[in-house]
């Protein structure tokens, strides 16, 4: 598969974002119409990404990657140049995006996570530093959200990994610890068969999911740091992924049978129950991280040590 980069690279970011990131477009409703533009933006560049490693033929990708990040500090193609003229005016540092390309390029590279540590660094290349990049451009002033920005993120990784076990197996990618794996007794070839879902790869399932909710909770605690409006707008989107996790709870962890997803009238119902969370403390206040969250991410970019 080829990626039509010039068809894509000229669409408008909003049309991006409602074809590929439904659960995040549900949730943007709530931005101001002018911070919208540029959420949409932000995603569509992080789609872009993404859709390149993906989307590209494996021979190809890489070098479309390093194209990639060379000329995201010139770029001529009109995506780019609205990406990075709001980078520039934002003060978003473009390590983070660049970080976010490494993580594309070990996708590309079918990098192995043997370790509980290697997940979570991969969490934090290919969605924590969207958390980062998306502070100032919803209008976070302090430094300090970032840790909880970071772990939103991981967060929502965690939660696709989960949901994903099975496509991305037939993909021949695992994002699954290759140690717990072992440890389990779970075959790696056995994540691509459709059925059953075995009963270790059901308790590691839950495992990965109760560690996406410390992460949520953690993100949580950084709500205050969120001016009122978009705050509104991250909760709900928070709330949506972490829904479909608790979905997978509720089906039995069977995520060998397909991938789950929310419909309308459950989307609806967490939206509902989210708008309440403005009644919560956690919405108004600014808590402390728990800087063990981030004991595996020391020395990256954006991480407090």
């Amino acid at each position: 598969m080829s990626l039509d980069e010039d068809a894509y690279l000229n669409k408008e970011p909003k049309e991006i974002m409602a074809e590929h990131g439904k659960s995040f477009y549900w949730a943007s409703h709530l931005f101001s119409k002018e911070r919208f533009q540029d959420v949409a933006l932000l995603y569509a560049f992080c789609r872009y990404v993404d859709d390149t490693a993906d989307e590209t033929h494996p021979s190809e990708a890489k070098g479309a990657l390093e194209a990639l990040k060379r000329e995201f500090r010139a770029p001529h193609h009109k995506l780019l140049q609205r990406v990075h003229k709001c980078f520039r005016q934002l003060g978003i540092e473009y390590r983070f995006a660049e970080e976010l390309i490494s993580g594309a390029q070990f996708d590309v590279d079918k990098g192995e996570i043997e370790s509980q540590k290697d997940l979570l660094v991969y969490c934090y290349k290919v969605a924590g530093v969207v958390g980062l990049m998306m502070c100032p451009v919803i209008g976070v002033k302090q430094e300090k959200a970032n840790s909880f920005a970071l772990d939103l993120g991981i967060g929502m990784q965690l939660t696709n990994i989960c949901r994903d076990i099975l496509e991305d197996a037939q993909n021949g990618r695992c994002y699954l610890p290759q140690e717990e794996l072992r440890l389990r007794g779970i075959e790696r070839q056995a994540l691509a068969h459709q059925g059953q879902t075995p009963d270790a790869l059901q308790a590691l399932v839950s495992d990965y999911l109760d560690l996406a909710d410390e992460y949520y909770s953690s993100g949580e605690q950084g709500y205050g740091f969120i001016p009122f409006r978009p705050r509104l707008a991250i909760m709900v989107a928070g709330k949506v992924y972490q829904a479909i996790g608790h979905k997978i709870r509720r089906q039995g962890f069977q995520v060998l049978q397909g991938r789950t997803y929310l419909n309308r009238w459950e989307k609806i119902l967490v939206t509902f129950r989210s708008l309440l969370g403005v009644l919560r403390p956690t919405f108004w206040l600014k808590g402390r991280h728990q800087k063990a969250l981030h004991h595996h991410l020391q020395g990256l970019p954006g991480v407090s040590a």
